[in-house]
């Protein structure tokens, strides 16, 4: 998927801050996700949204995510 690209949100996937219909551009939930574990290590909201929009780690790493939330996030699996 393109940076530029929107996902339309479906009501089975849809993270608690979207409602159905609208749409989450890629830089928007990587900006969600930071928000969200800078909150908690392993928010379930930011993994839904890691997994739907399948945000790679060196991602996050540019967005200015830590490291130490990267290596929680790996603990979880969530990067291989």
């Amino acid at each position: 998927m393109k940076k530029s690209q929107k996902t339309r949100i479906r009501s089975l996937t849809s993270p608690w801050m979207l409602q159905e219909g609208q749409s989450l551009s890629r830089n928007q939930a990587i900006a969600q996700v930071q928000d969200q574990l800078a909150l908690s290590d392993v928010h379930p909201q930011a993994l839904r949204l890691i997994e739907l929009f399948n945000i790679e780690p060196e991602e996050l790493s540019e967005a200015g995510l830590s490291y130490e939330s990267l290596k929680a996030l790996e603990r979880h699996a969530l990067f291989i």
